[in-house]
């Protein structure tokens, strides 16, 4: 609804290494900051490539890297709360970042060329697929069934949502 806005934060110093963290501010009514949450991982360095919030504002999803690897990480806006990990890719960061119209899933495109689709409730890995290229960007269609990936090379690919997933995982 427009009352919530984030922004990723940090610092690094050769003595102490990367400091980071995703702010959370609540905007009430216009831009007057009502309160701001900081959220931290305590193992994880929070990306600051891509993030986004749910549609309904309750989730807030992160990329994160932790020993040279990549995740992502869902956290209650307000609370600064986890609600779920994965990790341990074997890129270093994931750039991209996208949540579907309704909430349901999202997309994360890493370094290493990899598509996954996630289940945003959950955490739980619906599909993966590698397409070769540094995913830049990422963005649903307005309907959801479409994603469209921006890669390292300038070009601009489509992905029909329904065709990543094997029969079986089509409930």
């Amino acid at each position: 609804d427009g009352s919530l806005l984030s922004a990723a934060i940090g610092t690094y110093d050769d003595r102490i290494g990367h400091n980071a963290m995703v702010e959370v501010f609540d905007l009430g009514d216009g831009l007057k900051v009502r309160s701001a949450k900081a959220i931290k991982a305590a193992d994880d360095l929070l990306g600051m490539w891509a993030m986004s919030f749910s549609p309904e504002g309750d989730r807030i999803f992160v990329p994160s890297q932790s020993q040279n690897r990549s995740g992502i990480r869902a956290f209650a806006p307000t609370t600064g709360n986890s609600l779920w990990a994965q990790g341990g890719f074997s890129s270093y960061w994931v750039r991209a970042l996208s949540v579907s119209p309704n909430g349901d899933v999202v997309a994360t495109g890493d370094e290493k060329g990899y598509l996954r689709i996630w289940d945003a409730k959950s955490g739980s890995l619906l599909a993966e697929r590698q397409v070769g290229l540094v995913i830049q960007s990422l963005a649903f269609s307005s309907d959801g069934h479409e994603i469209a990936i921006g890669l390292w090379n300038s070009q601009i690919g489509i992905v029909v949502v329904d065709k990543l997933f094997r029969r079986s995982d089509i409930t």
